[in-house]
């Protein structure tokens, strides 16, 4: 699928002329040998912009993220609602 370079310590696969489409992606890998690369980044590009890919870790950082500041929202919501008395316990009042 992907097209290396000529053998080198640091190589860039890209996508060759046929398989051009509207977004292209890039590898930026480490090729110890014929058989074994490691990649260093990922890249996208899309209507001429180049882009970095995020990593699974920032993107579940930022899924984790954003989940826990909707339900602080809404918990801070409902904690106007929650109504305590000694002889009843915890009720809830809606307006």
């Amino acid at each position: 699928q992907y097209e290396l370079l000529p053998m080198s310590n640091i190589n860039i696969e890209g996508m060759t002329p046929q398989q051009m489409s509207a977004l292209f992606t890039i590898r930026h890998v480490h090729r110890t040998s014929h058989n074994h690369t490691t990649v260093l980044g990922i890249y996208y590009i899309l209507e001429g912009v180049i882009y970095k890919s995020p990593t699974v870790r920032g993107l579940m950082k930022a899924n984790i993220t954003r989940t826990l500041a909707g339900l602080s929202e809404a918990c801070d919501a409902l904690s106007v609602c929650a109504r305590y008395d000694p002889s009843s316990g915890y009720s809830w009042k809606f307006d």
